[in-house]
């Protein structure tokens, strides 16, 4: 019935008979999916009240290669309406950020980037309008979270560029022209460093130091204790010269090679809170924006979208998007007509059309579901722009392939307090893997079997009390006292440590009792302990004993309650009571 009721005809057939009908009780019918066209949608005075004729039409067009319903239309509307609350129809990066309350970050304008001017207006510059905001929304919300993490990392872990220091020597020598031999000399030195610095890729403790920056910001002191602890960790340097080791008779532990580190993905795996404001960031926005029903249907929309989008492109632009909703079009046309047409590899090697032309021909368009039937949409290849291939290049050249094992990691860290758990959990393996090292000489295989087992141990919640505080004596003497107990608060072994406290009435409880029965023999019970009191919630009697600290409902054997004192009546005087009043 669903797939009749989307038909022309049938919709035809119930438009007629909805107007027969309103014209009989004397009222008026629209058929709302004629109300949500172009044509239409120009004479809405609720959305011309901030968009422009164009805006209108690309926005219908954007809808239609989306495929959105009508309530997704009118859901997105009203949500841009509360963005732009500024009426300037156009909505900035911290409009959008102080509305989903998330914070200002490297990563957020990564992720976030500013259009450069709007697509109809000339004053709306770093701003993005409402077809600019869809196709961000769209860009990040549904990306594979696995790939947007990869170039956000490939970001974070880019070394800067060499021109522009390049030009700034170039500058120091022009300015000093006594000094030229010196400045030549410290010119040439400066360039040698860099040469060896970007010959040469970062190391695993620049890059987390870079991830740490780039996906928070300013590191909160427990985030900061943990990079010192991940540093601690992977730091080579220190094993490798003896200058730095001093004194140090412990056999050297190499982490990288007990935990399998090869590339910064490995450490992502292992502490995941490293990244996590990027998977939050995605969420939020997901269901601040979208919501959870459009982002399902966008998501469905991108993976028939993705053959005939540009390869390796995180950022989409609204012409992108079309293009591709009409080389799709065009294909299933063309297989219903038996016609044979190139895969979307095929298409976008062979692409060279730019995508900027595209949006010449967007405001001619209407809805193309209800002008299919009229006339096949011209075929347009998409490509990649200029800016894209070089961000993809870059990100090329420093993307490193994930383990299997990290989108399983992404699926376990649905909050930020899962992420800190998986990421307490491993740190408090490696902490014990140095206590172990400095009892013993274990060899690397076997500390890295070790190292599972503890692991397997931790998230299992069976590592033993004795262990437990060993570990917290460990990063106390190290750390502090406030980073040990909160890791293992956040760990799956807090309840084995002194970091987690029971509550404070049992506390108090237990110190009563122990207090109370301190003696080598057992106090005497005396009925005078016991005492008497009512609970006015339960409205009914216990006993208390004041010695031990015990209550209960039922009454002590050796209970004597008070004996109540009769008291007896003053009668009045006799002559009173005869006294009749006049």
């Amino acid at each position: 019935m669903d797939r009749v009721s989307k038909r022309p005809w049938f919709r035809k057939s119930r438009n007629a008979l909805y107007h027969c009908a309103a014209f009989i009780v004397g009222s008026t019918y629209e058929d709302e999916r004629v109300a949500f066209t172009a044509p239409k949608l120009v004479k809405n005075d609720a959305y011309r009240d901030r968009l422009l004729v164009p805006e209108i039409e690309d926005l219908v067009t954007l809808c239609d290669a989306l495929r959105l319903t009508l309530p997704q239309r009118k859901a997105y509307f009203q949500c841009f309406l509360h963005l732009d609350f500024m009426r300037r129809s156009s909505i900035s990066r911290a409009e959008l950020l102080r509305y989903c309350t998330l914070r200002a970050t490297p990563l957020t304008s990564f992720l976030l980037p500013n259009a450069e001017e709007a697509t109809h207006r000339d004053a709306a510059r770093n701003r993005w309008d409402i077809m600019q905001l869809m196709a961000a929304c769209f860009s990040i919300c549904t990306a594979d979270i696995v790939e947007l993490v990869q170039f956000a990392v490939a970001e974070a872990t880019r070394p800067p560029e060499a021109t522009a220091d390049e030009s700034d020597d170039e500058g120091s020598i022009q300015g000093h022209d006594d000094n030229e031999d010196v400045v030549v000399q410290a010119d040439k030195k400066t360039v040698d460093d860099k040469q060896a610095t970007h010959g040469n890729p970062p190391g695993i403790c620049q890059q987390i130091d870079q991830c740490l920056a780039f996906f928070v910001g300013v590191p909160d002191p427990m985030e900061r204790s943990l990079k010192a602890l991940l540093i601690a960790l992977y730091d080579d340097e220190h094993l490798d010269d003896p200058s730095k080791r001093g004194n140090s008779t412990v056999p050297c532990i190499r982490f990288r090679e007990i935990h399998g580190v090869t590339s910064i993905f490995d450490v992502v795996r292992l502490f995941p809170v490293l990244i996590f404001p990027c998977v939050w960031t995605q969420r939020v926005i997901r269901t601040r924006i979208l919501g959870v029903k459009t982002w399902q249907s966008l998501q469905q929309r991108r993976i028939q979208l993705q053959p005939h989008l540009p390869v390796r492109s995180l950022f989409l632009s609204v012409a992108d998007i079309v293009a591709a909703s009409q080389v799709q079009l065009q294909q299933k046309v063309n297989r219903d007509d038996g016609i044979l047409t190139p895969t979307g590899d095929q298409q976008n090697v062979g692409s060279s059309t730019p995508s900027t032309a595209l949006l010449d021909g967007l405001s001619g368009r209407s809805d193309l579901s209800a002008s299919s039937k009229a006339s096949t949409p011209r075929k347009v290849v998409p490509c990649t722009d200029s800016e894209h291939a070089k961000s993809d290049a870059g990100a090329s050249s420093y993307a490193v392939e994930e383990p299997n094992s990290l989108r399983l990691t992404f699926d376990q860290c649905s909050s930020s307090k899962e992420a800190w758990r998986v990421s307490a959990n491993h740190a408090l393996a490696s902490v014990y893997i140095q206590c172990l090292q400095e009892d013993t000489s274990v060899s690397s295989e076997e500390l890295r079997a070790r190292f599972e087992e503890v692991t397997t141990q931790i998230f299992a919640g069976e590592l033993s009390a004795e262990q437990s505080e060993k570990i917290r004596q460990r990063l106390v003497k190290t750390h502090g006292y406030h980073f040990a107990q909160t890791l293992l608060a956040k760990s799956n072994v807090k309840e084995l440590n002194h970091a987690s406290k029971t509550p404070l009435d049992e506390r108090r409880s237990k110190q009563r009792y122990a207090k109370a029965w301190r003696g080598s023999t057992l106090v005497e019970d005396k009925m005078i302990y016991w005492k008497e009191f009512e609970d006015p919630v339960a409205n009914r009697l216990f006993y208390y004993n004041v010695r031990t600290g015990e209550s209960r409902w039922e009454k002590p054997p050796n209970f004597v309650g008070k004996k109540k004192a009769r008291r007896r009546r003053k009668l009045k005087d006799q002559e009173e009571l005869q006294k009749i009043p006049a």
